[in-house]
């Protein structure tokens, strides 16, 4: 038979849950900013109906590149992730805080 788990437990469950929260909003802007700056590179500066290069995006500066639905899928993506766990993460840590 198992027993309950211990406040020490699920405080270490609680934490080890903010931080991955944490990790997965750092994680995603570090994404961003690499993503930024490889299509700053690579993109293509024109559009490219046959190869599907028809999504405009701005990056690094005001800089215009063309990236098909595959490539432009992480930047609207990743920041509604971020926004999502720093909420998620606030709010636990706040409704944490209040049952201490």
């Amino acid at each position: 038979m198992e027993s309950l788990p211990t406040n020490d437990q699920l405080t270490w469950r609680q934490k080890a849950i903010i931080v991955t929260c944490g990790l997965v909003v750092v994680l995603s802007v570090i994404s961003l900013w690499y993503l930024d700056f490889y299509y700053y590179a690579y993109g293509s500066r024109v559009p490219l109906a046959t190869e599907g290069r028809i999504y405009l995006k701005w990056v690094h500066h005001g800089t215009r590149v063309y990236l098909t639905q595959q490539e432009y899928l992480p930047f609207q993506v990743l920041p509604t992730l971020c926004g999502v766990f720093t909420l998620l993460g606030a709010y636990l840590t706040l409704r944490w805080k209040r049952s201490l």
